[in-house]
């Protein structure tokens, strides 16, 4: 069986709020607030690529271990159109046109991507539980897509799973895109809100469109920072994955 080693999130430090964007068509805090739930977002500087993000994410993972139970990955071309880049592929390099300044930024066609990132998820995340014969409203947490705060809701309320257990954080971060749900996990665990041995649901959506949720075991107790100077021995780790193990042949048997 698979293990999860680590999980960890980094946000660059400049926070920007609703209040700090530009008025645009009566866009303001209080219809960000209502509309995404989103109340906060963070920007990097100037040269900062998401390159850059992740070296910082991937710095402080510290020793974890949880058990991976299953995963369904999924696509469908006919939904190509949702979400697009039109400029930088090798299409429009070779047409010769000279690009738009507009060409290399991120569209998407709001109302419908989020219907079908509702419905796909939602689907995916049924059929994999079938297949683990596992009912979905068993699950401790759900980690769902978190381009806002009303999609994981969205998603986990046909699954039975309710908002209460839903791990979001997009009202602190904004939208993060395709790394929304490792960061939202090492956040959840920094809190303390996953505890050893819960079953965790997470399922992502993104271009193409794609669709794909996994099942897990979370693993052991939380480990300190890495600035803290602490990490759990390679021992530790093992007794922990054990101990996950057991308790998962347990309700299997």
């Amino acid at each position: 069986m698979a293990l999860v080693e680590s999980v960890a999130g980094w946000a660059p430090p400049r926070r920007v709020t609703d209040d700090d964007l530009p008025a645009h068509g009566g866009v303001d805090d209080t219809w960000g607030r209502a509309r995404t739930g989103i109340v906060a977002r963070r920007r990097g500087g100037p040269g900062v690529s998401t390159g850059d993000l992740a070296h910082e994410a991937a710095r402080p993972v510290v020793e974890r271990a949880g058990e991976l139970l299953g995963f369904d990955l999924g696509s469908d071309g006919t939904g190509h159109d949702l979400m697009t880049v039109v400029g930088g592929g090798s299409r429009t390099r070779a047409s010769q046109k000279a690009a738009e300044p507009q060409d290399g930024c991120f569209r998407r066609r709001g109302r419908a991507v989020r219907r079908r990132a509702v419905e796909r998820m939602t689907g995916s995340c049924r059929s994999l539980l079938a297949e683990l014969r596992r009912d979905p409203g068993r699950a401790d947490r759900f980690v769902g897509h978190q381009a806002n705060g009303r999609i994981p809701s969205a998603v986990a309320e046909p699954l039975g799973t309710g908002p209460a257990r839903c791990v979001t954080h997009p009202d602190r971060v904004g939208n993060t895109g395709a790394a929304s749900i490792p960061p939202a996990l090492a956040d959840a665990d920094a809190r303390g809100t996953l505890r050893t041995g819960e079953r965790v649901l997470l399922t992502a959506f993104g271009g193409g469109p794609t669709r794909g949720p996994a099942a897990l075991r979370w693993g052991g107790p939380s480990a300190a920072p890495a600035s803290s100077g602490s990490a759990r021995s390679s021992a530790s780790r093992t007794a922990a994955a054990r101990e996950a193990a057991t308790a998962l042949s347990e309700e299997l048997s």
